[in-house]
C-alpha cells in the first residue's frame, strides 16, 4: 500500500480535515508536522504554547503517529518524502503571503524529486481569491462581498477510516517546556467543542449586544481554535440556526474570511493602509514612538478599555476581540 505524507499546519484535527482524507484515500497516512523556526520566533509564548499543546492533543488522537521535523520546510519535506516512501503530500492550503511562498518553494523541490504537492483544503469555508465580482475583480467591501459570500456552496470533509503508518523513529520531537504556565483554554477539539456548545446554547440569544461587552461572557471564545484549525469555520456554520444571534456570528465568520481575501489580494497591506487616505493620519517615530509602545504593552495607556484588553492578553494569552 502507498503512503502519504499529511503536512499539517493551520489543520490541527482530525474531523472535517479534507487535507487528511485526502492523504488517506492515496494509503497509509504519515502525519508530519515541520519545526518552522520563521514563524515560531515571531510567536509570543502563548501563542506557541497553545500551538504545542494542541499537537500533543491532536498526537493522542491518532496513537502518537505524529512526526516532528525540524524546517526549513523546503528540506524538510522532501526528506522525509524519501525517507518513508511517499509520492505525494496533502496540505490545507496557506494563503498568507510567508506560507504561499514557502508551499511554492516545497512544491518546486518536490516535483524536481518526481513527487507531488496536493492542496487539498483551505482554512476558510470559501477560499480567499473566489468571491469577485461580476468583471472578476476582487469585493473590496465587505457587505457585498458577505451577499456574495453567502451564495457560494461549500462541503465538509468525508469521515472515512484512516490508517497511520508508524515512522515514530524519524521523530525528532515535541517542542513542549516543562513548567509552562497553564492556559485559560484547553487547545482540543474535544475542549472547542464543549465549550461551543455549551456558550452557544446559553448566549448565542444574545451574540448580538453582547459581543461589544467585554464584561459579559459574550464571545464564543473560538478564536484560537480557528486560528490552528483545530476547529474549522463550516464547523461551526453546521451548528448555526435561523436565529438572530446566528446570523450575526454568521457574519462575523464572514468578516474573517473578508480580511483574508484582502491580504489575498493585497499582500501589502501587512504594513500599509488598505485605504490610502489613512497615510495622512500622524504617526509617532522616534523615541516617542517606542515610550508609547511599551507603555501600551504594559497596559498602561490610559485607557480603560484598551489597558483591561491588554492585561487580560498578557494574562492568559487571550484577548477581549474573539468570534
Amino acid at each position: 500500500m502507498s503512503t502519504a505524507v499529511w503536512w499539517i499546519r493551520r489543520d490541527i484535527r482530525r474531523t472535517d480535515n479534507k487535507a487528511l482524507q485526502s492523504a488517506a484515500t492515496a494509503g497509509t497516512v504519515v502525519p508530519l508536522f515541520v519545526w518552522d523556526d520563521v514563524l515560531l520566533n515571531n510567536a509570543g509564548a502563548f501563542r506557541g504554547q497553545f500551538m504545542c499543546r494542541a499537537l500533543n492533543a491532536l498526537d493522542n488522537s491518532v496513537d502518537r503517529a505524529l512526526i516532528y521535523r525540524n524546517g526549513p520546510a523546503v528540506d524538510a519535506v522532501v526528506e522525509f518524502c524519501r525517507l518513508v516512501g511517499a509520492d505525494t503530500v496533502h496540505i490545507t492550503e496557506d494563503f498568507a503571503p510567508y506560507g504561499r511562498q514557502r508551499d511554492a518553494e516545497v512544491e518546486k523541490a518536490l516535483i524536481a524529486d518526481g513527487r507531488r504537492l496536493v492542496r487539498a483544503d483551505t482554512p476558510y469555508v470559501i477560499a480567499p481569491g473566489t468571491v469577485r465580482k461580476d468583471d472578476g475583480t476582487p469585493v473590496k467591501v465587505f457587505t457585498p462581498f458577505y451577499k456574495r459570500w453567502l451564495t457560494h456552496q461549500w462541503t465538509s470533509a468525508a469521515e472515512n477510516e484512516v490508517t497511520f503508518a508508524d515512522f515514530r523513529d524519524l521523530c525528532v520531537g515535541s517542542r513542549m517546556e516543562e513548567g509552562w504556565t497553564a492556559l485559560s483554554a484547553n487547545p482540543s477539539e474535544e475542549a472547542a467543542w464543549e465549550r461551543f456548545d455549551e456558550w452557544s446554547q446559553r448566549a448565542m440569544g444574545e451574540y448580538k449586544e453582547a459581543r461589544n461587552m467585554p464584561g459579559v461572557d459574550g464571545t464564543s471564545m473560538m478564536s484560537p481554535y480557528l486560528k490552528f484549525g483545530i476547529i474549522h469555520p463550516r464547523q461551526l456554520l453546521q451548528r448555526l440556526d435561523g436565529s438572530a444571534g446566528s446570523d450575526v456570528f454568521r457574519s462575523e465568520i464572514a468578516w474573517r474570511e473578508f480580511y483574508a481575501d484582502v491580504l489575498f489580494h493585497q499582500p501589502e497591506t501587512t504594513w500599509k493602509n488598505l485605504q490610502p487616505k489613512m497615510d495622512a493620519l500622524p504617526v509617532d517615530s522616534g523615541d516617542v514612538a517606542e515610550e508609547r509602545f511599551a507603555q501600551f504593552c504594559a497596559g498602561n495607556t490610559g485607557y480603560p478599555i484598551v489597558d483591561a484588553g491588554v492585561r487580560q492578553l498578557l494574562g492568559s494569552g487571550l484577548s477581549l476581540i474573539h468570534i
